[in-house]
């Protein structure tokens, strides 16, 4: 029994718990990353003196803020109670003890807040994710409504559109029932004419073709200004290769798009979307518009009202 003591004193001696800086009994002893021990104030002289967070043995960096070995604190009090005692009141007679010690606990204060810091950094990171999440998510439903709605509106466009609609044809795919159907578009001057048209057969490809006697000798218009319209709007439909939309189911054919975009911004916003039809199509929409929400005036009934009050 008295060998395994021997042997056990043998093994952990008085040196082996000596501090690698002052080479004394260790008081406070703080175990770094490495496995190094220090005394707690050598361990701050040593950090004071170098500013930098490193093992004094083997210069490793430590990580966190090095913690006091309770374990080994308390096996060299069990150990070497007298000698113990004695090196913690000789490290407390040193001028600069307190000092030093309080300058490298604060260490463990400003650790504390930056991991404070990191973790509301990562929380609001969390947060700006979630609140990203949710926009997608909104952004996506949204997306979502519109597309049944588009859909919704093509189905009911199929039902409701009248069928056969000059727009969707280019001039040469027309026959003689588009052709007919078109020089009858063209106003209430051309009725009886569409059937001339039509009983000499006259699809698109020959209507592109026709010159204004064609059109007094062969399809027996006799108004002049008749033929000279018919032969500006042939030229109109020979530069364009299509016809032009001359009604909301044409329009709304040829341009589906700026359809729907013109009347959500008349709904939405009146004044502006008028404004912006002024100046960008002005032949296309404002000036066909006006017309249809405009009350017809006698302007010269109103300039003879105005002449007889100034009088």
């Amino acid at each position: 029994m008295a060998g395994r003591e021997d042997r056990g004193d043998q093994r952990l001696s008085q040196e082996d718990l000596n501090c690698s800086c002052c080479f004394e009994l260790m008081v406070e002893p703080t175990t770094l990353n490495c496995g190094h021990s220090f005394c707690r104030f050598c361990l701050a002289q040593w950090w004071s003196a170098s500013k930098h967070a490193t093992c004094p043995e083997c210069r490793q960096p430590w990580a966190g803020f090095p913690k006091v070995n309770i374990v080994l604190r308390k096996t060299i009090k069990v150990l070497f109670p007298r000698e113990a005692v004695e090196r913690q009141r000789y490290q407390e007679f040193s001028p600069d003890y307190n000092s030093l010690l309080s300058e490298f606990e604060s260490l463990n204060v400003t650790e504390g807040r930056n991991r404070s810091s990191t973790s509301s950094g990562r929380a609001q990171v969390v947060h700006r994710q979630q609140v990203g999440f949710s926009l997608s998510r909104i952004v996506l439903i949204i997306l979502s409504i519109l597309g049944v709605i588009m859909f919704a509106y093509q189905v009911l466009n199929l039902f409701m559109k009248p069928k056969d609609i000059l727009v969707e044809k280019t001039v040469l795919q027309w026959t003689a029932e588009d052709v007919a159907k078109w020089v009858s578009s063209l106003g209430n001057w051309t009725q009886g004419y569409e059937k001339r048209f039509y009983n000499e057969k006259i699809d698109g490809n020959l209507l592109l073709s026709l010159s204004e006697s064609d059109l007094e000798m062969s399809l027996d218009i006799d108004v002049s200004f008749h033929r000279r319209t018919l032969i500006k709007e042939i030229e109109t439909l020979r530069n364009l290769g299509v016809k032009s939309p001359t009604d909301i189911w044409e329009y709304k054919d040829a341009h589906p798009a700026r359809t729907n975009f013109i009347l959500w911004g008349l709904r939405e916003f009146p004044r502006l979307t008028v404004v912006y039809s002024f100046f960008f199509y002005h032949e296309e929409v404002f000036q066909p518009l006006l017309c249809y929400t405009s009350e017809l005036v006698d302007i010269e009934e109103d300039f003879n009202e105005v002449r007889y009050s100034l009088l």
